[in-house]
């Protein structure tokens, strides 16, 4: 699947011969995507929401109401986590449900996430902060902030 926020609409490739399956009209500015237990979930970064997709179909499962500008997601065991960056927040939600279970503030310009499954943390790189936030995915709480040199935009996790 390829987001074009431009165009709003997400392109279905064939993984094999990379032809076009199918186009899925979406909402302002979808500009992140998430693949979990056969949704696709997009990111609209200008609706403040992320929607549901049966990716075979192109139908719209549900439109869940997430924080100010919501540009990452993850998944962990059943739940999504999304970043919103206006907000200083993660939405979370599980998946299959249309409503967000709760928010969670992280710092400043919450970006890309990480999980580390076998850890049990999921990792924030606040941009505006200039920090990593580490969060412990049993409890969804915050365990520590770490401050950064400059702004992070991606995060990799060796487990």
């Amino acid at each position: 699947a390829v987001s074009s926020p431009t165009a709003q609409r997400v392109f279905i490739l064939s993984a094999d011969t990379l032809e076009l399956q199918r186009e899925i009209p979406v909402g302002l500015e979808a500009e992140s995507l998430l693949y979990w237990q056969n949704r696709l979930y997009v990111g609209e970064r200008g609706n403040h929401s992320v929607t549901a997709f049966d990716y075979r179909t192109g139908r719209q499962m549900a439109r869940i109401v997430v924080g100010a500008e919501p540009v990452f997601m993850t998944a962990v065991d059943s739940k999504i986590f999304v970043s919103n960056f206006l907000d200083s927040s993660l939405s979370v939600f599980n998946a299959g449900q249309s409503s967000t279970a709760r928010s969670i503030l992280v710092g400043s310009g919450p970006y890309a996430l990480a999980a580390s499954e076998r850890r049990r943390i999921l990792y924030i790189a606040n941009r505006d902060a200039a920090s990593l936030t580490v969060m412990d995915l049993v409890g969804e709480r915050v365990r520590a902030v770490v401050p950064l040199g400059g702004a992070p935009f991606s995060i990799g996790v060796l487990d």
